[in-house]
């Protein structure tokens, strides 16, 4: 594919811009340059960078839309539910805590390090 010189332009700045996010090095000799560029706009966070790689997919007359660059979301619980951030992650509460012990319910519960112990 022949690119004009706005083109170029727009994949040297992308290229320099997924570098410094270390996202890989965008290989302009590459036939599948647009490709690469997609999917590493997709995994990119700024959306500046996304932006640009839309105005070249739009320069490009590739069929995507501006949202199809933002990652999928993964069904994390809604605002409503309990839930509590552990290491970045979101975990759902749970209504009741599992207690180890006797089978009566008495007994000390060991814990290490917030996890319950089997004893």
């Amino acid at each position: 594919m022949v690119f004009n010189k706005e083109m170029i332009d727009l994949l040297q700045l992308l290229r320099k811009r997924f570098r410094e996010e270390n996202l890989g090095v965008l290989q302009l000799s590459s036939p599948n340059v647009l490709d690469e560029m997609v999917s590493m706009a997709t995994r990119s966070t700024c959306n500046i960078t996304k932006d640009l790689t839309y105005a070249a997919i739009q320069l490009a007359d590739i069929s995507l839309s501006r949202e199809d660059l933002d990652p999928p979301s993964f069904g994390y619980p809604d605002e409503g539910q309990n839930y509590r951030t552990y290491r970045g992650q979101k975990i759902v509460k749970d209504d009741k805590p599992k207690r180890a012990g006797n089978e009566n319910g008495s007994g000390k519960v060991r814990m290490y390090r917030g996890q319950v112990v089997a004893s």
